[in-house]
């Protein structure tokens, strides 16, 4: 998390907020606005959501949103996914997404700045994400963030029927 400016942090990440219990249907609104006609999305229920935030090792508290109003505009979900003690925890933010009506005004890294603000918090030292490699304004906020390409991959898919 090198390429994070932590003195802009609380700035940026202004009016972010965790999850409450009972929002999952914002939360399922805002995903499926964000990712509709994404590659390999399928939209997403609120009982899918309820289900996924009562596993354990999840927290509400490890979704954050900013909204405007009452209704979110972006959200970003990070986890811790290791511990060893010698190279310290890693963290991965799950997805990210920003409302279309509100893209290109700041909410992505807003949220994204919170998201690492949470990990760094839960005693992250290395973050990692995955990215649709056609999506332009995700890569250059991610770059702009200091995160870089450790590896890639291919997803092959197809309609069948």
């Amino acid at each position: 998390m090198a390429g994070v400016r932590w003195q802009d942090v609380d700035r940026v990440a202004l009016g972010c907020r965790p999850l409450g219990r009972g929002e999952e249907n914002k939360l399922t609104q805002i995903q499926n606005r964000c990712f509709a006609g994404s590659w390999g999305f399928n939209p997403n229920t609120v009982e899918e959501i309820r289900y996924r935030t009562d596993l354990s090792g999840c927290s509400s508290e490890d979704i954050l949103l900013t909204c405007e109003g009452d209704k979110a505009i972006g959200y970003c979900w990070t986890e811790v996914i290791s511990g060893r003690e010698a190279t310290g925890r890693k963290g991965r933010i799950s997805m990210l997404g920003t409302d279309p009506d509100y893209r290109s005004k700041g909410v992505g890294k807003r949220v994204l700045m919170a998201g690492l603000a949470r990990l760094s918090s839960k005693g992250a030292c290395d973050v990692e994400l995955t990215v649709d490699s056609e999506n332009e304004a995700a890569l250059a906020l991610y770059r702009s963030l200091g995160f870089e390409v450790f590896s890639s991959s291919l997803w092959y898919e197809k309609v069948v029927g």
